[in-house]
């Protein structure tokens, strides 16, 4: 499954693509929840980074330098719930994402995580089963 069909699971409908569209054929193996300053060393490739943006950066500079981080752990996308923490990714985290190819999504604050999560790894599970 790659990011593109992951929109298409129910919770994910509402999401905004508003960088990386070059990225969207990134393959997704499974969602990770993480808000802590430095979720790098906890990613793996293949996962959708689910974040209220809580620990976001509030740089510029740090903002590129964590989406440089994320890319090459070989992250599928991040999708950020706005507006609670953070009202939207800034222009500087767009262009940068951009400049990579790393997808980012803006969903909803009110969706939970648990059900992008369960869905989207319901769905994950039955493409490889079809496999």
């Amino acid at each position: 499954m790659n990011v593109r069909d992951a929109l298409g699971v129910e919770s994910l409908r509402a999401a905004k693509v508003v960088a990386g569209a070059s990225g969207l054929e990134r393959e997704v193996r499974w969602a990770h929840v993480i808000d802590m300053p430095d979720p790098a060393p906890w990613v793996r490739p293949g996962q959708l980074l689910l974040t209220t943006g809580f620990a976001w950066p509030q740089g510029e500079r740090e903002q590129r330098e964590q989406i440089g981080a994320l890319t090459e752990r070989g992250l599928a996308a991040m999708a950020l719930a706005v507006p609670r923490y953070v009202d939207h990714f800034t222009p500087a985290a767009i262009e940068e994402a951009d400049l990579r190819g790393l997808p980012l999504l803006e969903i909803p604050f009110e969706v939970p995580f648990a059900q992008i999560t369960e869905e989207l790894h319901r769905a994950i599970l039955a493409d490889q089963y079809r496999v």
